[in-house]
């Protein structure tokens, strides 16, 4: 993924990641994405970090550097694993979700860093 997002493409993120957690919380199944209803753009393979926050102090994050599955897909097991699986913290609760802060940081593709020395680096 080498574009930037719209605005509408990142409200579109962020909405799923919302939900993928409210489903989660509540012990929901989550649907299938319905390809028909997701911009081409967000089922390209990328790679994102996905951060949460509460009263602007960190609760979650969970991300990956290199592109594995559409970013729609990574966007919402990210979110999954930030609100549920980050070692550092409890899983979220039902009373924290209300006043939650998503933070989707899509990356680029990595390159090579070229250096001839590490002062140089």
């Amino acid at each position: 993924m080498t574009n930037l997002l719209s605005p509408a493409e990142g409200q579109f993120l962020l909405k799923t990641a919302r939900q993928a957690i409210k489903l989660t919380l509540e012990g929901e199944e989550i649907p299938p994405l319905e390809l028909a209803e997701i911009p081409l753009s967000l089922q390209e393979p990328g790679a994102c970090f996905v951060t949460l926050l509460l009263a602007g102090q960190l609760r979650g994050c969970v991300g990956t550097i290199e592109a594995v599955q559409p970013l729609i897909l990574d966007v919402r097991s990210r979110a999954i694993a930030a609100a549920f699986g980050d070692p550092r913290f409890p899983p979220l609760t039902s009373t924290e979700l209300e006043n939650l802060e998503i933070e989707i940081s899509i990356l680029s593709k990595p390159e090579p860093l070229f250096y001839d020395s590490p002062e140089d680096l």
